[in-house]
């Protein structure tokens, strides 16, 4: 199995926090795999890039934009089967 890191891209982080089914069963294999093995990985700029989108409302929040991305990287965590807590 390859161990390198797997960066998730924006839209990827944004079906995955809100539980979209649009990944094929291999993709979220790989990315249950690398979150179980610490090596999943999401970039700065991604945050940022949602704040965009939703601040030029071409996505709706459920929730304030730090709040849901705060609590989108601890849902994700949850898939390494440890408990992460999102910088404030």
């Amino acid at each position: 199995m390859n161990k390198t890191g797997l960066l998730l891209d924006t839209h990827i982080l944004l079906w995955l926090a809100n539980g979209d089914h649009n990944l094929h069963k291999q993709q979220q294999s790989l990315i249950n795999d690398a979150a179980k093995e610490w090596r999943l990985y999401i970039s700065a700029i991604s945050a940022w890039e949602i704040a965009m989108l939703d601040a030029k409302q071409r996505i709706i929040l459920s929730k304030p934009c730090l709040k849901w991305i705060q609590e989108s990287i601890e849902k994700i965590g949850t898939l390494s089967g440890r408990s992460i807590q999102a910088p404030t």
